[in-house]
């Protein structure tokens, strides 16, 4: 059975919760006025999750999730249309750039992942089940394999997360500058989103223009410059037209 309702009635952990322990099948459709998402079920498992206004392909779902650049899916879908190959794109990838399928499969995990993720921040919106499936199995060869109680628990666990890194950075308008007093920052230990992350501050690049250039989300971005800030390596400083 359908059934429709507000997110001001029904959290979107209630929702989950109510479709997994129904055992529905079909699709969750969330929107509100700026974004929308559907996530697909089976028997009140989930299936696959994305965006709501188009129907992405997995090459693009790998592009979004920086498995692959622009380049290789480009030639991936050249060799898939001049060979008139039956092999999905994974494979193609797989096979001409020896990008593990293990590599494949996580970076497809990550972008449905976060894409489920992002709903728990908002704030209102209305959302839809329907019995129809979106995306039928056979359509999903990489089905999203985490516990729906999981994916409550870590989105609960972002939104506390982000309410208290929101308090020491309100907003994205702040410019990163390097900490010039810290010594040996080439002998900090830090983990490779970071380092990347890092090498984009210029002392002219603000919060914003930082997640464009990396291809984070909100949250890892926040996440990241929270820890640098607190680490002492980077500055937070106020952009001359906000302060105005």
């Amino acid at each position: 059975m359908s059934f429709s309702g507000s997110l001001s009635d029904l959290t979107f952990s209630e929702v989950l919760q109510l479709v997994h322990l129904e055992e529905k099948t079909g699709t969750l459709t969330i929107w509100n006025s700026w974004d929308g998402k559907k996530i697909v079920f089976k028997e009140g498992n989930i299936l696959h999750a994305g965006n709501l206004e188009k129907d992405e392909k997995f090459g693009d779902m790998l592009l979004e999730s920086k498995v692959i650049n622009e380049a290789q899916l480009r030639e991936a879908l050249r060799t898939q249309r001049v060979t008139k190959t039956k092999k999905r794109i994974g494979e193609i990838l797989h096979e001409k750039y020896s990008i593990g399928m293990d590599e494949i499969q996580e970076g497809l995990k990550n972008y449905m992942l976060e894409n489920i993720f992002s709903i728990f921040s908002w704030e209102d919106g209305e959302f839809h089940f329907s019995n129809e499936m979106a995306r039928t199995e056979d359509k999903i060869p990489y089905p999203l394999n985490v516990k729906v109680e999981n994916i409550i628990m870590e989105g609960s666990r972002r939104i506390d997360e982000t309410s208290r890194i929101v308090r020491e950075i309100p907003h994205k308008h702040f410019i990163l500058k390097l900490n010039i007093d810290i010594d040996g920052i080439e002998n900090i230990n830090l983990h490779p989103d970071e380092w990347k992350l890092l090498s984009l501050v210029d002392n002219n690049k603000d919060i914003e223009d930082i997640r464009i250039l990396t291809g984070y989300t909100d949250f890892q971005v926040l996440k990241i410059i929270f820890s640098l800030k607190n680490a002492h390596i980077i500055i937070l400083e106020e952009k001359l037209s906000q302060v105005n």
